[in-house]
């Protein structure tokens, strides 16, 4: 302890260094940050649509006397489910990466406040304010929620087409189990 107090006593800071662009940054960030979170929102709310329209179709189509294949809707279903199982990882991959990149920025925060105590107040995100890569109800948790449930419903809908109707305990114990393992790779994924 005593080493690292030592060693924080003995930083030199350059005489040249801008306070004013590191706020320019944390302006610039926090802008980035509010656009980027649109964005995303965008994307998730056309993922959701496309998955709906398709769940809507399959079970319209019958009723406008409109033939199909339902094995090959059924397989597409599979298909939607493989791709929300896929876009949960991608998810998480984001969330960290988003950690990795805030830490970063916090650490360079940080040696600033040391050089100029003055912008302490300045920043409103600091260290001790990350969220964790997991915590619940944080959006990246409700986005990946709600893609286990269409997860899950789409895997439903396939097996539904794809296998008699008098097997619907069998398809709903295959979802709860299909929720509880999307759930379980989303936390064990998200761990620090």
């Amino acid at each position: 302890m005593a080493k690292q107090k030592q060693h924080k006593e003995q930083i030199s800071f350059p005489k040249d260094l801008n306070s004013n662009d590191i706020l320019i940054a944390e302006y610039q960030y926090a802008a980035q940050s509010a656009f980027q979170a649109n964005e995303d929102r965008v994307k998730v709310f056309n993922f959701v649509f496309a998955n709906i329209l398709t769940l809507g179709a399959s079970f319209i189509a019958p009723f406008l006397n409109i033939s199909f294949d339902s094995k090959l809707f059924g397989y597409l279903f599979i298909a939607l489910a493989a791709i929300g199982f896929l876009s949960i990882i991608q998810l998480v991959k984001l969330r960290r990466a988003w950690r990795e990149s805030v830490k970063a920025m916090n650490k360079v925060k940080e040696y600033y406040i040391q050089a100029n105590p003055q912008l302490e107040s300045a920043f409103k995100w600091r260290a001790q304010t990350i969220p964790t890569a997991a915590k619940v109800f944080s959006m990246s948790f409700l986005m990946a929620f709600m893609l286990m449930i269409l997860n899950t419903l789409a895997i439903i809908t396939a097996i539904t087409l794809l296998t008699p109707p008098s097997r619907m305990l069998y398809h709903l114990v295959i979802a709860g189990f299909l929720i509880i393992t999307q759930f379980i790779v989303w936390v064990f994924a998200s761990r620090d």
